[in-house]
């Protein structure tokens, strides 16, 4: 056996070995949403050949994850039967696995699917042992990695795109027109889980069609028809995402005699629209690349410097294609769901963007100098490092690191509030008293929400994010100090306001919110955004045997807020809208990580 089979092998043995010896989920207390959705699905099939939902499956499920299936979406055919709603390729491909290895057989077809693209993104290169090394750590130093350890379909959705983009590669290099079946049988399995997924064969089928080569294109458009009957046999609907579906979060049908379907939430493509503004839209191109909980350029960064050199590349016509449409998939992703273009609060990076990051490698024909890929690797394992050292906490909290180091000098993406990758419950869209919203505290320089109020600790400036149902000129806080006096400063982007408290002392604050941020999410509600940003230092603190008796801090109540005056200039005013639907914001539930689903 040469050295390229050996890597091979050692870059699926191993995770698989550490998989196959871990018990999943002793490692994370359970699963949200999508995950809980497809878990179910693969388990189902593995024990009884279907997909209804039964008090069998809630079962099996609650035994190995007491919490369970927090966010599953089901839907309720006209016959009252009740079945799964998603997507049914991934889960019939993992059932053989689950029912051979349990819960750690999907993720060990995961990490099957991860070193299948290695293989084929190496062999692009050049197929020596460098290629598989580095292929090996460009899919690593990534935000890709992690999702192997998902109940999901992404890593496996990716594996299928970048086989088709291997066997289009390859037919257009070698002149082999057999390898058109396997190009068509994988975009169309793709396209059977992500329909918009199609659109990165267009130019394949253009360049058949020009040549009268039509064997392919009915292939894959016979797979994703049977896909689409194979739906309709297993669940009674070709489209899993229209219907009666709902969204369960706190008690599950059939978990009792009262728990009914009705109880869920409606969870349907028919509850959501499209509303597009240029702002937004602005800011999402700016947050797609450099936002803080989302930006390829700190979660993907090997990907886009293989993007570059590829379109740089003469006589890389493929490839360039490849990538245009991937940038055209992507730009769909931030026009179509602007306010959770990546893939929901409970995403690490852009989840939707994992499908498409191995496009980018394998449209690189060859590897650039070694003096441009170590640099380029050594700085994305410093930004990836955070969350790689502990993939199972970022698989579960994927926002955690972001709240320390390099992260906090990021930009926030106030476009996305609602869906950030955080789950504290004194942290993350808690409502105090007179504030008509939430608000959320971005870092660990604060205690959070303690009663009717919350704190900040002396230090870092403290981020925070102001989430408002609807438009508030200033709000009010009452600052109150311990045993230490408090210097500081609480900026918003109407400017900044100082407080100087001595200690022991007490009082009110009015904090000019400034214009902010207006938007409208997917189901038409609106959002006033603000940025509260606080800084503060303390005078001499009591000392024992060398170590402060507690750490400074300033603590802050709120008090009714003060609305914008009816005989405000209409140029500072929002533009009115009639009143919408309004969701109730929780405190905290799990739930948050279900916003990850594109309509």
């Amino acid at each position: 056996m040469d050295s390229w089979r050996v890597l091979l092998l050692l870059i699926f043995l191993l995770p698989a070995i550490i998989i196959l010896s871990e018990h999943p989920e002793t490692r994370v207390p359970g699963f949200f949403a999508d995950e809980a959705v497809y878990y179910g699905m693969t388990q189902s099939l593995a024990d009884s050949g279907d997909l209804r939902w039964t008090r069998h499956d809630l079962e099996s499920i609650c035994t190995r994850f007491p919490a369970g299936p927090i966010g599953i979406i089901l839907k309720q055919g006209d016959d009252g039967q009740i079945v799964y709603a998603k997507p049914v390729i991934y889960p019939l491909v993992a059932a053989p696995f689950f029912l051979l290895f349990g819960p750690s057989g999907i993720l060990l077809l995961n990490m099957l699917a991860m070193a299948g693209m290695i293989r084929w993104i190496a062999i692009v290169w050049g197929r020596t042992p460098f290629t598989l090394i580095i292929a090996a750590a460009a899919i690593v130093f990534s935000a890709f990695f992690p999702y192997t350890l998902w109940y999901h379909p992404e890593v496996f959705t990716a594996f299928l795109l970048t086989g088709f983009a291997y066997y289009w590669i390859r037919s257009v290099r070698e002149s082999n027109q057999r390898l058109h079946i396997p190009m068509a049988l994988t975009l169309a399995l793709a396209t059977a889980i992500k329909p918009p997924l199609i659109i990165i064969g267009i130019p394949a089928a253009i360049s058949l069609i020009t040549r009268k080569r039509m064997r392919p294109i009915l292939v894959c458009l016979l797979v994703i028809a049977a896909a689409g009957l194979l739906t309709m046999l297993l669940t009674g609907d070709i489209n899993p995402y229209s219907g009666n579906r709902k969204i369960f979060t706190h008690s599950f049908p059939l978990d009792s005699p009262t728990a009914a379907f009705a109880s869920g939430d409606s969870w349907s493509t028919r509850d959501a629209g499209f509303h597009f503004a240029w702002n937004v839209f602005g800011y999402n191109l700016m947050y797609f690349f450099i936002g803080r909980f989302t930006g390829l350029v700190w979660y993907f960064l090997p990907g886009l410097l293989a993007a570059a050199l590829a379109l740089a590349h003469t006589g890389n016509p493929t490839g360039r294609r490849i990538l245009t449409c991937t940038g055209i998939l992507a730009l769909l992703q931030i026009i179509l769901i602007p306010s959770n273009y990546h893939g929901g609060g409970g995403a690490l990076g852009n989840r939707y963007f994992i499908n498409l990051y191995p496009l980018l490698l394998i449209s690189l024909p060859r590897l650039p100098s070694r003096r441009v890929i170590f640099p380029v690797l050594i700085t994305a394992a410093v930004f990836s490092g955070s969350f790689l050292i502990t993939p199972w906490l970022s698989s579960y909290q994927p926002g955690h690191f972001a709240k320390t180091g390099i992260y906090r000098f990021l930009p926030v993406e106030w476009t996305l509030t609602g869906a950030f990758p955080l789950f504290e419950p004194t942290h993350v869209r808690v409502h105090l008293p007179g504030i008509p919203g939430t608000i959320t505290f971005l870092d660990r320089q604060t205690r959070g929400k303690e009663n009717d109020g919350f704190s900040i600790l002396a230090g870092p400036p403290a981020q925070s994010i102001i989430e408002l149902d609807e438009p508030v000129d200033t709000l009010t806080l009452h600052a109150i100090t311990q045993g230490v006096p408090i210097y500081g400063r609480i900026r918003s982007s109407a400017g900044v306001i100082p407080i100087d408290l001595p200690a022991h002392s007490q009082r009110s604050v009015t904090v000019p919110l400034g214009t902010g941020h207006h938007r409208i999410d997917i189901y038409g509600i609106d959002r006033w955004i603000h940025s509260l940003d606080f800084s503060f230092t303390a005078g001499d603190p009591s000392w024992v045997c060398g170590q402060p008796m507690y750490q400074p801090e300033i603590r802050f109540i709120s008090t009714p807020a003060t609305t914008i005056p009816d005989d405000s200039p209409d140029s500072q005013r929002p533009p009115e809208r009639k009143p919408q639907r309004k969701i109730p914001l929780q405190v905290y539930n799990k739930s948050d990580r279900l916003s990850g689903e594109e309509p």
